[in-house]
Formats: structure tokens, sequence, C-alpha cells
């Protein structure tokens, strides 16, 4: 009976299975009843019903058309969760596979659907696709640094065979004087999923056939790969008969091309198919056919798109848009489905994240079954994609992680087929899928210049999405009471097919598709409209004639002439019309275009005395409007005069492009689209003493066209030639004065150091001898360049270097190995572990000629000082004495990012404050260390983490900012893409040092409207610092169209759910979950102060009728905590000390950098309760809802007069308030 079942499934499939099986008597009990149950599964699917799913291609950049993503990214450091910095740049490789040796791309800078792709001998293209890949969010793996990233599952079934199904790989070439056997085509399924690299090793089963020979035009060839050959190996397992049989990963496609052999093949198209799950579809509104004017019926309204898988590492450094509303449309569109008349489009514009949410899906699991899940995507210029699902409970599905840290690439693509299968550990009653994408971070500006590719809007169209259950059959269904879906017949009109919206870069761009037409003859137009108010006149095609059930090509152009703006998209509607004009379809998109015309990059602000100026250009024009161009002018200009004092040309026609894409310098990273690079000898600029950092030329790049005039033109940043810093002296004495100056041999000295590397930028030369294969790219990695030279003073004019705390201290050598490349040690710690410290080294350190300060540490920690005991308090403060009085010098204390007044009041004994700070805003040193020195010999130093792209004007900011706020020194942790920023930075505050040190009697000096400033008084000249800064703001809220007595207004309705600039995203990993209660506040106000007896905290206040507050509370800040508070109504704060939960949240909420006092648990300890309000000032009932109220509240009433106040907050349990 079981070989005639068998021989029943061959006789419907065809596959050659029985020959494999019939050793079925010869394996044990176990593996009898297991391979019993795969056919018993088999044949219930085949009785189940017929294939519902129609073959599609699930190779991405099939046709090697797509160039979106680099392998040579401008690594930044701490850029490596999800950074958009990959996408919109080209490295001249075809997105999504892996090619190597002699190869070539043709035509790679026209536009798509004109490149060719060529094999030579020896050459290799490979791609990987998942297949059944589950990312396990709980399991990190990989990248520690990153954070680490989820690890793939394997997946085990004992119905393999529904899962894993016949693949046919098949290629359309072109082959010119192939030998025999010289080209192959394989498929192989594979234990690796698609976003990691392919071995031989991970191939599980494979087949593999030869190309024919000889020389043709268009030729099919395709391979197929059983699903019984990956049985028949899978059944060798060793966890086969316990677990059943594990699934691949990822399915493996390969075109190889043999060594030492003759002729070429051009690749044209690939694609790779299965035939699909034999179960049922279970979804009825994934074709979104079912129109409710405009939107499909059984989704949700688009929502904020805000998962990232974990880890969340710095997250806040490459996505800023966690607060911002989502911009774009969603809508079903006519114009250009897949099937039927309809599908679904997303515009998702640069910082928007976006997702739908179906209905539930019903199942009805009675116990847990994969769920399969198919979906037609269609994408352009799309960053990020993720298909989700979630449970009945609201709880995200295990499934493949399409978004992730190794990013995969979506890009450009016609329709194309994507796969999903989720997992879980319990039944499943029902699901919800989501389908998301996420926008490119708009964030245009780099270090010194732009990165305009950051402006690019993506659409996604979605069709035919469908959900399977592949282990489970129909009868299985029918007991569950689940009904599998008929499809509808659904009438098709005219479409546009192969649909592509352009280039969408300055200059002429081309939309092309093909009109597809159901019916018989006919003309037909396509029209497109600028929607903005722009343009009054609409583009129209010439009338194209499509013949009855064919399609034609199409085509009209626009220009986009100026360049585009950040977060903002020029809208348009592109329409299908008929012979009479007609509207049939139409469709709403936008486009968003390069920031500059073009990328103009300089190798150095600060040059060196010496050096030449590297300048990297990238066109972001055309393809048609580079034909156009003939050379690139560089002008050396005067900023003040505008006179040109010299001029350099450049071919730029496009045999100059492709010769300098031959001899790209290693080195040179990010996009290489257009790309020109040379050197300019500016010897003739004066060079600048390092204490007058005059930045007074910068370098104008003009595109000149064909007819000799410039058509695009742009500046760069400002820049000097600096001469370099004088030796610094032996330390003889370091001491601190009265006001906070740190005195090396009784001058001011502030520190300006390096602790960590970075990743600089390539500043030249352009001629470097070592240049990139383009054909044989390496995969990116985290380290790429890491390390730079910021701590030569020879180079960058360092003063010193900012050791970190280890368990040893720095041995003397160490220390004279330093000085010996004249930098002083800023701080040399002696570590509590080092104890008991020798009396010699110590000894040494008093007149050691390089040691500025030491320190028995801490240097990065966090909730150090506040768990800590009186006891032990004492201890440090009798290490801080010892060595202070043993070495002579002051004593430093530092601390991690996450710092506040609450930890840095418990350690005033130290003598030099050093904390880390994070580069969202200038330290809050006005309101939270300042107040505690002020008055004292003690000083303020900063180490600021540096990133790359943190834009120069914006950390010069920072440091002038903090300057007003009293830190005296500045030492990064990593560092600037250019570094000669930091150098030149630092020239830049040296020359206003004679001012920061002056203590004679300022101006009085007023300034409306206020601004935070600083004034120094030197002779008869006066230095006045002023910068518009502001308070911080926190919770949860939105502005109001509602005026209120005093002006404007903003509501609260929404439970406040915790997210903080580290983590925007409330993603997983320890954060509070969101509560009822509805805070929104502001601190670290720039004007704190103490207020006298009499002062009141004044509001005014609406409470929503229908939706009204439980009760409603006031904060205020005062010396640092938000324990002072009055309310309204009855309010129950014995629950915030008592609820672990509560007490967690809402000291995250108030708390900006809380990690500082609570450390990385969730856990509040004893001592981190003293923060929460221990009581709350009644001041009646609640306001009346419905009208404006004015609320006053005595800040004696609540304890906090003669107090630094410099935050204020609101909070009400439920409900929805205005104020």
């Amino acid at each position: 009976m079981f070989e005639i079942r068998i021989q029943n499934i061959k006789q419907v499939f065809g596959r050659l299975i029985v020959a494999k099986f019939h050793k079925v008597r010869f394996l044990t009990q176990q593996h009898q009843k297991l391979l019993s149950s795969f056919v018993l599964a088999f044949v219930a699917l085949l009785c189940g019903g017929q294939n519902l799913l129609a073959q599609g291609n699930l190779l991405r950049n099939g046709d090697f058309q797509d160039d979106w993503i680099t392998y040579i990214p401008e690594l930044k450091n701490h850029h490596w969760n999800y950074t958009t910095e990959v996408f919109n740049r080209r490295d001249y490789n075809p997105d999504a596979w892996k090619i190597t040796g002699s190869w070539e791309w043709r035509d790679a800078d026209k536009i798509r659907g004109q490149r060719k792709l060529i094999l030579n001998s020896p050459s290799k293209a490979t791609q990987t696709v998942n297949w059944i890949a589950i990312h396990n969010p709980k399991k990190l793996a990989g990248w520690p640094d990153a954070g680490g990233y989820p690890s793939v599952t394997p997946v085990h079934s004992s119905k393999p065979l529904s899962l894993v199904r016949d693949l046919t790989f098949s290629a359309k070439i072109a082959g010119k004087d192939i030998p025999k056997d010289a080209v192959s085509l394989s498929v192989s399924w594979s234990n690796v999923a698609s976003n990691e690299p392919s071995t031989a090793k991970s191939s599980i089963a494979t087949v593999k056939i030869p190309l024919p020979e000889g020389t043709y035009a268009n030729k099919t060839v395709e391979v197929k790969l059983t699903a019984a050959s990956w049985l028949e190996i899978a059944m060798k397992e060793k966890t086969f008969a316990t677990l059943g049989a594990m699934i691949p990963m990822g399915v493996v496609c390969e075109i190889e091309y043999g060594t030492g052999k003759t002729g070429s093949v051009e690749l044209l198209e690939t694609s790779l198919v299965e035939p699909g799950p034999v179960s049922p579809n279970l979804f009825k509104n994934g074709d979104f056919e079912t129109d409710n004017i405009g939107y499909p019926l059984g989704w949700s309204k688009p929502q904020r798109f805000r998962y990232f898988p974990p880890g969340i590492y710095y997250i806040f450094n490459t996505w800023h848009n966690s607060n911002s509303d989502n911009r774009g449309t969603v809508a079903v569109d006519h114009l250009a489905p897949y099937s039927g008349k309809s599908c679904l489009q997303m515009n998702v514009p640069t910082g928007d994240e976006t997702c739908v949410i179906s209905e539930p899906i019903a199942l009805n699991q009675k116990e847990p079954r994969l769920v399969e899940v198919s979906a037609w995507i269609k994408t352009h210029q799309l960053c990020m994609l993720q298909l989700d699902a979630e449970d009945e409970n609201g709880q995200r599905l295990n499934g493949f992680n399409y978004i992730h840290k190794n990013p995969l690439s979506f890009g450009n693509s016609d329709w194309r087929q994507i796969r999903q299968v989720f997992s879980s550990s319990t039944p499943l009653k029902s699901i919800r899928l989501k389908l998301c994408a996420r926008g490119m971070n708009g964030y245009t500006l780099g270090g010194t210049g732009h990165q305009p590719q950051q402006n690019a809007l993506g659409i996604v169209w979605w069709d035919d999405v469908k959900v399977f259950e592949p282990e489970s059959s129909a009868q299985d269904f029918s007991a569950r009471g689940v009904v599998p879906i008929s499809k509808t017949p659904v009438s098709i009109a005219a479409h546009l097919s192969n649909l592509d919206l352009g280039e969408q870069l300055l200059g002429i761009n081309h939309i092309t598709a093909q009109i597809k037409n159901p019916g018989p003859d006919a003309d037909f137009y396509l029209q497109m409209q600028w929607a903005d108010g722009t343009e009054a006149a609409p583009i129209i095609s010439s009338p194209i004639r499509v013949g009855k059930i064919k399609a034609a090509p199409v085509s009209i152009a626009y220009n986009l002439s100026d360049g585009g703006k950040a977060y903002h998209e020029k809208p348009f509607v592109l329409s299908l019309l008929d012979a009479k004009k007609v509207v049939i379809a139409s469709s709403n998109y936008s486009v968003s275009t390069w920031t500059v015309p073009i990328d103009l990059e300089l190798g150095s602000l600060y040059m060196q005395p010496t050096q030449k100026q590297f300048v990297r250009v990238n066109f972001g024009l055309t393809n048609s409007e580079m034909t156009r161009i003939k050379e690139l002018k560089l002008d050396v200009i005067e900023k003040v005069s505008g006179k040109v004092l010299k001029s350099f040309t450049l071919p730029a026609n496009p045999d100059a492009i492709l010769k300098q894409r031959s001899k790209i310098p290693f080195g040179v990273l990010d996009d290489l689209r257009n790309m020109l690079i040379t050197d300019l000898d500016v010897s003739f600029l004066p060079l600048q003493p390092f204490d007058n950092p005059q930045r007074n030329w910068i370098v104008r790049a003009s595109a000149i066209s064909l007819d000799g005039k410039p058509s695009w033109t742009v500046d760069s940043s400002s820049f000097c030639r600096l001469a370099h810093d004088a030796p610094q002296p032996a330390i003889e004495s370091a001491k601190i004065n009265e006001f906070g100056d740190f005195l090396i041999n009784g001058k001011p000295w502030m520190p300006w150091g390096v602790a960590y590397g970075h990743n600089p930028v390539y500043d030249g030369p352009a001629e470097s001898g070592k240049y990139y294969d383009l054909s044989n790219l390496k995969p990116w990695g985290l380290y790429d360049r890491y390390g730079g030279n910021l701590k030569s003073r020879e180079l960058w004019d360092t003063n010193c270097e900012r050791h970190v705390e280890i368990p040893k201290f720095y041995t003397q050598v160490q220390l004279e190995a330093l000085w010996k490349q004249g930098l002083y040690t800023s701080t040399a710690f002696m570590p509590p572990k080092a104890k008991p410290w020798p009396a010699d080294h110590l000894k040494y350190l008093r007149t050691a000629p390089m040691v500025a300060s030491v320190s028995p540490g801490p240097e990065e920690t966090f909730a150090y000082f506040t768990p800590m005991t009186q006891k032990q308090l004492d201890d440090v403060k009798a290490d801080v004495d010892l060595l202070r009085q043993a070495t002579g010098k002051p004593v430093m204390v530092g601390h991690g990012g996450y710092w506040n007044r609450l930890e840095l009041e418990r350690a005033t004994f130290f003598d030099v404050f050093d904390p880390e700070t994070e580069p969202w805003y200038p330290a809050p040193l006005h309101t939270d260390l300042k107040p505690l020195i002020e008055g004292q010999k003690k000083t303020i130093w900063l180490r600021p983490q540096m990133y790359e792209s943190v834009p120069y004007e914006r950390w010069r900011y920072h440091v002038y900012v903090e300057l007003m706020r009293g830190a005296r020194g500045w030492q990064v942790a990593h560092g600037p893409g250019d570094p000669s920023v930091f150098r030149g930075l630092q020239a830049e505050v040296r020359h206003l040092h004679p001012f920061i040190y002056s203590h004679e009697k300022t101006p009085a000096i007023s300034i409306s409207p206020q601004l935070e400033n600083m004034v120094r008084q030197k002779g008869d000249k006066t230095l006045l610092i002023a910068a518009s800064t502001h308070g911080l703001t926190f919770g949860n809220y939105r502005q109001s169209l509602e005026k209120s007595p005093v002006g404007k207004s903003r509501v609260t309705a929404d439970p406040h759910i915790f997210r903080d600039e580290s983590d925007g995203y409330h993603a997983p990993g320890g954060e509070p979950d969101s509560l009822s209660w509805v805070p929104h506040g502001v601190q670290y106000l720039v004007h704190p102060q103490k207020w006298a007896k009499g002062s009141k905290l004044v509001t005014w206040v609406k409470l929503d009728a229908k939706a009204t507050p439980k009760n409603l509370m006031a904060f205020v800040k005062a010396d640092g905590r938000w324990t002072y508070a009055a309310s309204y109504g009855e309010v129950d704060l014995a629950s915030l000390r008592n609820n672990n939960e509560k007490a967690f949240w809402f000291l995250r909420t108030f708390y900006r950098h809380a990690r500082g006092f609570l450390g990385w648990g969730d856990k509040v300890e004893p001592y981190a309760k003293e923060f929460l309000p221990a009581s709350t000032t009644p001041m009646g009932n609640l306001p009346p809802a419905g009208d404006w109220v004015k609320l006053e509240i005595p800040l004696d009433k609540i304890g906090a007069i003669e107090k630094l106040i410099d935050g204020v907050a609101f909070d009400h349990d439920d409900g929805s308030s205005i104020s």
C-alpha cells in the first residue's frame, strides 16, 4: 500500500521519487512513520485543490539594470544600524548579484533598460534568495559593535514537500563564440539566507547544466531542481528522524564562465520560479480589487511603521525621523497593476515609515503551523521594505527580516514576487498582515558638504498578496472552520506595464512604459501633470496605436531644472488617456531629486601648509544631460570680493567619466556616479597663522556645456591654508584657579585631544597608484578605513591624548613615547584595580613633563555615584585626595554619555569634570554641572562623541554654546570625516583665548529677543558670543489649531510611549511600556534661575469635555529633580514608588539620560526612588471641562523657591487636554 501511494504521486507530479523511497522497508520504524506522514500529507495537499499561485520571478534585478546600493559606502562610526547612506549610490555592480572575475557592464551610465552585462572567462554571477529563513530577535549574533542582529533559526518539518518545491532557474542570453561546456547555469538549495555570503559548503543540493555553444542573439536556457532530490539528501541528516527535515534557508542561482575559455555571453534576463504551495489561499483582500473611494477594503489607513530588528545600537545616527509625520500617500492604483485592475501604491518620501494592516485572517490553528505569504511588488527608488505579521494579540511574528543591518536592495524593479514565512511557538487563531516600507533618511547634510543622494522619494506597489498554510490540507481547514478564498474574475482595463518613472535627476528625465490594451485596436495617450501649480500645461505624449490584446511602448519627457529641497517632494499626476483624451486611469506620484546639481567635496577645509586641495565631484544629472557636458571648470574664488584667483578645467564628457572610473583611488568611497577627481595646487593662497584661521576662499564647480556656457554651478565650503601650532612646553605645574581656568606653568591651557579612532574621508591624492577593480569589489566591512591619525600632532595639531581607563596604568615608557610626539597626556589614569599604587610612579607623575591631570576613574560608566553609600563615597574621595597630594596634579572624573546632575553632584570633590557627550545638542552644563562647581577651583572638559557625518557647522555651534556654558576643553571620541576641521576649530577657539581667559569687568549688554550669550572684555575690545538655543521638550503632544487666551496651544491625547533621542522607535530592549499618563514638558531651559517666594507657575488649560482626564498634575524641575508637584483631582503617587514598571516609566520619561543614574537594567533601586515625587500639593478639583481655565501654582506651596529651576511639565491620566 505504501509503494502504491508513492507511484500515484509519481504519476501525477512526474517526480522521480519512487526509486528513492523504495528503501523505506529498510529504515527504522521512526523513519517509516515520518516518511508515511510526508506521503499522506502530499496526497492530501494534492486532493485539496489546485495551485493558486501564479509563477513569478523571485530574483531581484533579474535583468541586471539596477544599481541602487553600493558595496563601498563611506562608513562612519556608530552608523551601523540600518544606515540609508548605502542607497542611491552607484558602485557599477548590478544590485543583488555578486559578480566576480572578468566581466563588464557596458553602457552602465545609460538609463535602465539600455545596460548590457557581459561575462567573459573566467567569471561568475551569483544571487541568493531567501526560502524559509526565520530571524530570531531574541538571539543576536554578528557585529557586536552594532549591537548584533537577529540570527537565522533553522526550520524543521515532518511535511517537507509541502514547503520545499521544484525550482526552475532560467536565463535569456546572447552568446558570442562560446566553446562547448564553457558556461554553466546552476541552482542550489542552500542553508544560507539571502543577505549572507554563500559558500560551496552551504549548498545542499545542486543541479548544473551547460549553456549552448556557439554564437546566437537570443536564447533561453533553464535548469530545474526538484524537491525530491533535496529530500533524498535531507533524509540523511542525523536529526531527520526526530525533528523532520531541515528546510533550506535560501536558493542560490549561479552563472559561471569557466577558466581559460574564449568567447563571451551577454545576460539579458534571468528568473527563478516555483509552483507555489498546493494548499489554498486564505486571504481575500490581497488583490486590492475591492475599492472604497480610492482605498482598498480590508486594510487599515496608513500608520507609522516603527519596527527595527534589534539590537538598536546608536540608531539615532542613522535615522532621525521617529517623531515626524508621514507625508506620503497610500492609495489604490489603477494605472499600473500587476494583475486585475488594481494594486496598492505607497508613496514613501524621505523620512516616511509607513505600513497598512489587514483585517484579521482566520487560521484557528490547533497546533503551531508555518504561515507562508506571497506578494508581488514593484519598486521605484525604495529604501527599505518589510512584509510583517502579528498574531491575534498584536504580537509580531518572527519571519525573514528584509530590513537588515546588512542591507538588502529594493531600489528600482518591475513586478517580481517576494515570499515570507512566519513561525509561532503557539497556535495562531488569526493573523494580520503588515505591508511596510521605509523611505530614505532625508538628512542631506554631510560633514563638510552635502549628501544630495539622500533626497530620493521611494514608491512601492503591492499586488496579489496571498496567505497559505502549506503544511495543512483542505480537510484541515474544513475541520477548523477556515474557508479558502476563491479568486473572483476581474475585467481588465487598459493600463501600463513596465512603468519606469525615470532617473529623477536634474535635467531631462523620461517616463517609459508599455500600454497594455485588452480591447480592440485603439489610440492612447500618456499624460503628466505637475500637481504643485508650478506648470499649468500638462505634458502629453503623441498618440500611441495599440493593437487588440497587445502592448506598445510610450514615453514622455519632463525637466527637473531646480535642485530639490530636503524633506520635500514635487507631486504629479500620471494618466492614461483614450483616443478622445478622456482619462482611463490615473495615479498620483511625486519626485524628489538632488538638493544640489553637483556634489562637490573638498579634501580639507583647513589645509596642511604643503597640501594640494583634493576635489571630488559627482554630477547629479541625467544621462541625457551628461551627454551635453564638455568639461568641468573649477574656480578658486576669494569670498569677500568674489574675485576668481585661478581656474582649472577637466574634461567631463562621457569618455572622461569612463576614464576616471577606471582609476578610482582605493579609499575613495560612497557614490561613484558621474564622478571626477583632481588635485588643485593652491599654494598661491596665503598661509594663515594657526591662531587666525580665516577661511576666505571657496571652489566653484561649473559644468560647461558643449556650447561653452556654464549650465550647472555649485560652491564648496570655505577653506584656507593653515600653519601649524607652536611646540608645547614641558609641564612644570598644573593647577586650576578660582575662575575655572586650567593653568599649565601658570598660563591657561585648553585640552584639544583625541580618545578613539574614526573613519576619515579620502583627501587625496587623485593619482594614488592604487585603484579599485570595480569588477571584483570586496564586501563592505564595519571597520573599513577605521583608525585615522588624529593623534598625530604633526598633522592635526592635537595637543593631548585623552586616555581611556584600563585595569593597568600607563607606564613611564608609554608616557615618554607620547611626549616625544609633542603631546600631553590630559589625564593619567591610576585605576583602583592597580592599587596599591607604586610610590615611584606617583612621584614620576608629579614631575612628568606631559601629564596634565590624574584620575582614579571612572572614565566611562553609568549609575556609578548615585548608588554609593556615604562610606563608599568617602573611600573614593580618599583616593582623590591621595592622588592630588602625591602628584600635585588636579584630579579628573569622567562619565558615560548619559550623565546628569544627579550623578555628578555626589562627586564634587574632584577637580576636573570630563564627561562624554553625544552629538544631539550642546551639553546642558548650565543646569547640570556648572552650578555645582562655579566659583571653585574646578573646571569642565568634555569628551564629545564626534561622528564623521556630523556637519562641521553643527559641531562648531555645539562647541561655542558649551564654551558659553562653562566648558574649557574638548577631547573627541572618534572624529570628523574631514580631520582638518579638528585642527581648524581648535585654531578658531585659540584665536579667542585672550578673551576667554580675560576676567576684566564686562559692559552690560541687552539682546532682544533674548539669546544665550557670553560677554568678555579684553582691553578696549568686547567679545560677544550668542546663539539661538532652547530647552528640550519631551512627551506626547502636537500643536493645536485652537488659540489659547495667550496664543498658541498644544493638545495632548495619546498614552505616552517612551522615546528618547537614542531610541525614537521604542525598540525592544528594556524600554518602558506605555502608560495611561500623558506628559509633556520642557527642561534644560536656556536661562535657568532661582525664584523668590511669591513666584507662581501659570498656565492655561482646556480639558476635553468628551474625553476628560482623571486628573491633572504640574511638575517643576528644581535642582535637577522632578519631585515638586501640584495636582488637580485625585492622584495616586504611591503607585509610582510601589510599582517598578511605573517608576521606571516616570524616571525614563521625565529625566533625560536617566540611564546615567539608573544603569542599564529596568529595576528601579531604592536610591533612584528618591528622584520620584513623594507627594503632590492638592490644588482642588479638576478644572471644568470644555472651557479655558487659568491655573496658578505658587512655587513656595510646592517647595520649589530658591532652587535652580530649569524645567516644567504637565501630566494627566487618560483623556485629552489643550494647554
